[in-house]
């Protein structure tokens, strides 16, 4: 019986993705590899080597962590390109942040974008000029990648 293929190595970016909790499992959903694969197209994506700085001044729910907080479900930290810009992602998984905590999210400056870990759970990213505690969020220039509102509700 062949191996199945890692999901990083289903997309056309596996050395951006295979760090990844997601990209060293094996799912079958050509809408996440596709999601993906826009995403690293888009915003150039480099593995990000800053992640413990960027999780600390950016993701505090991440340092924090441990399963119990839905804002730490299957984070990822990536680089922009050659630039400071740095983003960070989460995908709350089994109904956690489905309903009661999606305006919470929203309100602490993530935005909802098209679904990358699973199609049953939503995902939300942030963008940040650096990752050091100055770091701006600047959600801009993704514009493809957000979730169309009618489905945001």
């Amino acid at each position: 019986m062949p191996h199945a293929q890692s999901n990083s190595a289903r997309t056309a970016y596996p050395h951006v993705f295979s760090y990844s909790y997601w990209g060293a499992g094996q799912c079958d959903d050509n809408e996440i590899y596709h999601n993906r694969n826009l995403l690293a197209s888009t915003l150039n994506l480099k593995k990000c080597e800053t992640r413990n700085r960027l999780a600390k001044n950016h993701h505090p729910e991440w340092e924090r962590g441990g399963s119990n907080t839905y804002m730490y479900d299957h984070s990822e930290f990536y680089c922009v390109g050659s630039t400071s810009q740095r983003v960070i992602m989460f995908s709350p998984y089994s109904g956690k942040g489905q309903t009661a905590q999606h305006q919470e999210i929203l309100n602490a400056g993530w935005v909802e974008v098209l679904p990358m870990y699973s199609c049953s759970a939503r995902t939300y990213l942030k963008m940040v000029s650096r990752s050091s505690k100055d770091g701006e969020i600047i959600n801009d220039g993704f514009e493809n990648l957000l979730k169309p509102s009618s489905e945001n509700e």
